[in-house]
C-alpha cells in the first residue's frame, strides 16, 4: 500500500512538471481567448436605454362617468393592463417610428464597430418610393452640393451615382433625395456613411422586443424604457410615443362622449 501511494505521488508530481514545461502554449492560448473576447466585445454595437414616466388618468374620477352609473362597462372599466399592452401595440409603435424615421439608419465605423449617427448625420435620405425589402447603400460626400451614392444591396453593376441635394435621383431602390442637414460641414468630405432603410413592420417588431414597461404599484404611473443603437433616437421615440398615445387616448374619449350620449339618447327614447 505505501508502495502504490509512493508511486501515485511520484506520477501526480511528474505529470505537474510535464504541465509546467507547456507553459508557453497555456500563455498562448490564454492570449488568444482574451483576444478573441476583446475583439468581439469591440465590435458589438453599443446599445442605450431611455425612459420616460407616464401618469394614466383614471376615467373613473372624471364627471362624465359619475352621471350615471347605469352607463354600460365598457364605458366605466378601466384597466391599467389594457393601457401597458395599448403602448406596445404595432399600430402606436408603427406611428412613432414614422414621425421619428426610426427605421432608417445612418452608420460610420469607428475603430471595429460601427456608430449610429441617427440626427447627427450630415445628410438625410428622403426614399420617395415604398421599399418592400431592406434597402442599403453607402453615401459619400463629395463637397457642399453632391454626394456619391454606391454599393446599392442587390446591384451588382457597381455604378457609383452622383447626386446633387435637394434634386431627385434615380437609383436601383427606387427615386430618392439627399438633402444636407445643419450640421454638415467639410470634415464629412470623403467619409463613407451607410444608410440603411428596413421596412416599417420589421422596425415595429425590433422595438415591440426593446420596450419595457414597469408600473409602479398602487399607482397609475408607470416607467417604459426603449434599448436603441442610438440613446437619442431611443428618447425621440418615446416621446413619439407617448403623443401617439395621448392623440389615441383623445380619440378614444371623442368616440365615449359620442356613444355615451347615444346611449343617454336612446334612454330618454324609451322612458318618454
Amino acid at each position: 500500500m505505501a508502495s502504490a501511494k509512493k508511486n501515485a505521488d511520484i506520477n501526480l508530481l511528474d505529470l505537474f512538471y510535464y504541465l509546467l514545461s507547456k507553459w508557453v502554449w497555456f500563455l498562448i492560448s490564454v492570449i488568444v481567448f482574451c483576444g478573441i473576447f476583446w475583439y468581439r466585445s469591440a465590435k458589438s454595437p453599443l446599445i442605450y436605454s431611455s425612459s420616460v414616466s407616464v401618469m394614466i388618468k383614471d376615467p373613473s374620477q372624471t364627471s362624465m362617468v359619475d352621471l350615471d352609473q347605469s352607463l354600460p362597462s365598457y364605458l366605466r372599466n378601466f384597466n391599467v393592463t389594457n393601457e401597458l399592452l395599448q403602448f406596445k401595440s404595432r399600430k402606436l409603435l408603427e406611428n412613432a417610428v414614422r414621425r421619428t424615421n426610426a427605421n432608417v439608419s445612418y452608420t460610420v465605423p469607428i475603430r471595429f464597430r460601427r456608430i449610429e449617427l441617427y440626427n447627427n448625420a450630415p445628410c438625410t435620405v428622403n426614399f420617395l418610393d415604398s421599399v418592400a425589402s431592406p434597402a442599403t447603400f453607402t453615401l459619400r460626400c463629395k463637397d457642399d452640393k453632391q454626394v456619391f451614392l454606391s454599393n446599392f444591396q442587390g446591384s451588382d453593376d457597381g455604378k457609383v451615382y452622383t447626386a446633387s441635394f435637394h434634386d431627385i435621383v434615380q437609383t436601383p431602390i427606387g427615386n430618392i433625395v439627399v438633402q444636407p442637414n445643419t450640421n454638415f460641414n467639410p470634415s464629412w468630405y470623403g467619409v463613407d456613411i451607410l444608410v440603411s432603410k428596413q421596412h416599417i413592420n420589421s422596425s415595429v417588431g425590433f422595438y415591440q422586443g426593446n420596450i419595457s414597461i414597469d408600473p409602479q404599484r398602487q399607482s397609475t404611473v408607470m416607467v417604459v424604457s426603449a434599448r436603441d443603437y442610438s440613446s437619442r433616437r431611443a428618447s425621440d421615440l418615446l416621446h413619439a410615443l407617448v403623443e401617439a398615445y395621448n392623440e389615441e387616448a383623445i380619440n378614444d374619449k371623442n368616440q365615449i362622449s359620442i356613444n355615451t350620449a347615444a346611449f343617454i339618447d336612446e334612454r330618454i327614447q324609451i322612458i318618454g
